[in-house]
């Protein structure tokens, strides 16, 4: 479980208009079960996923680099695109089946 310490920084960094794929990022490395279960080659394939390709919404808004702000609107669609990720979803839900 993440300490007090942590999730107050969190909040405070998305008051601050932190890019919302580097706060996961940030709860990725202080994950002791993620530390210690993920092959390196593993964790830099979800860190990766995390991150997005150049070409999506959180690609492009900087979601390499931590100390990047967005707006109120900017977060809004980093936050959708993490949210329909089929990569990320498929990561999460194991067995999940997305039907259209």
């Amino acid at each position: 479980a993440a300490s007090p310490e942590h999730r107050v920084a969190v909040a405070r960094g998305k008051l601050a208009g932190a890019h919302p794929a580097a706060l996961v990022l940030r709860d990725l490395a202080g994950n002791a079960m993620f530390a210690a279960s993920a092959a390196a080659k593993d964790a830099e394939r979800c860190r990766d996923v995390v991150r997005g390709a150049p070409d999506s919404v959180r690609g492009r808004e900087g979601a390499r680099d931590d100390a990047s702000t967005l707006s109120v609107e900017d977060q809004v669609a980093v936050l959708l695109d993490l949210a329909t990720d089929e990569s990320s979803l498929g990561r999460h839900w194991q067995g999940l089946q997305l039907w259209v």
